[in-house]
């Protein structure tokens, strides 16, 4: 069984406004937290999807080898 590593709710939040087209300082601005801020929720959230990505290849690979 393949356990992928979930987003947080302020990961999704963030990662919905970034899919809307909003720029990091609007984001910062909508969610009343730092530019930077918003740059460490981007960061967690490509971690979290190559994590995951990881994962499910693994797993195929694991399956193919059957």
């Amino acid at each position: 069984m393949t356990v992928l590593v979930p987003l947080s709710p302020r990961e999704i939040e963030v990662l919905t406004l970034f899919d809307r087209g909003l720029l990091y300082k609007e984001i910062a601005g909508k969610l009343h937290i730092s530019l930077g801020t918003v740059m460490e929720y981007r960061d967690r959230i490509v971690v979290k999807s190559l994590v995951n990505a990881h994962r499910v290849s693994m797993r195929r690979v694991a399956w193919l080898r059957r």
